[in-house]
């Protein structure tokens, strides 16, 4: 564990060592960039040590969100074979707007945004919302990345407080999703699909308990068996 944590240091020290050394007017690209930019526009600036203790914190910061999404990945993924079918099929072969509220809301209330009920809302969407859909938000898709579709996908929140660590924990999943079809199939171990629970997050109520099998060599080159 020490041998881990002195490599991540090392590493991020080289990179904020190149950060320190880019154009101070030039936009912020990730997480590291935003932060250096604030504190210099309140005329300060972090050490080295500071910025690789956000850094850090940064990484680690979002571990339960993700396993959530990741549990909920493999949940949908296994009661929709189809979609591993076609992710196989795309291996072995190789959008933003203006958000309209239009809502009057009274003076002294309190208002919160649901990202589960955004995401089921029937209006915004093409296909039916309630269906495993993968390619909806993809780079091809149709139903949130036009000009009126700025905030229609929202897991990450939006905005100016969106969250920072969001680059990691797509890639994170996209390496999940990628590693588990190419490499697995797996079966419930218990004899229906689990009840989910949504506070504070999506997760199932007892746990998602399954069966996992190693695919054999041509089965995940091919993409033919689930």
């Amino acid at each position: 564990g020490i041998r881990a944590r002195d490599q991540l240091h090392r590493y991020l020290e080289e990179a904020i060592a190149e950060k320190l050394r880019e154009d101070k007017a030039a936009e912020p690209g990730d997480a590291l960039d935003m932060i250096i930019l604030s504190t210099r526009e309140l005329g300060q600036e972090l050490s080295v040590q500071e910025l690789k203790e956000t850094a850090v914190e940064l990484l680690f910061a979002a571990f339960l969100t993700t396993a959530s999404a990741s549990t909920s990945l493999v949940l949908l993924l296994l009661q929709h074979p189809a979609a591993v079918a076609k992710i196989r099929q795309e291996l072995a072969a190789q959008g933003l707007g203006r958000a309209r509220r239009g809502y009057q809301i009274p003076k002294g209330w309190s208002v919160m945004y649901s990202i589960r009920d955004t995401h089921e809302t029937a209006a915004v969407y093409r296909s039916p919302p309630e269906g495993f859909d993968p390619e909806r938000f993809g780079a091809a898709g149709e139903d949130a990345r036009g000009a009126s579709g700025r905030f229609h996908y929202i897991p990450f929140g939006g905005g100016a407080r969106s969250c920072l660590g969001q680059e990691l924990a797509q890639a994170v999943l996209q390496l999940l999703a990628v590693e588990l079809v190419r490499t697995a199939r797996w079966e419930l171990a218990t004899p229906a699909f689990p009840a989910m629970q949504t506070v504070p997050i999506v997760h199932p109520a007892d746990g998602l308990r399954l069966f996992f099998h190693p695919l054999a060599p041509s089965a995940a080159r091919d993409g033919l068996h689930l």
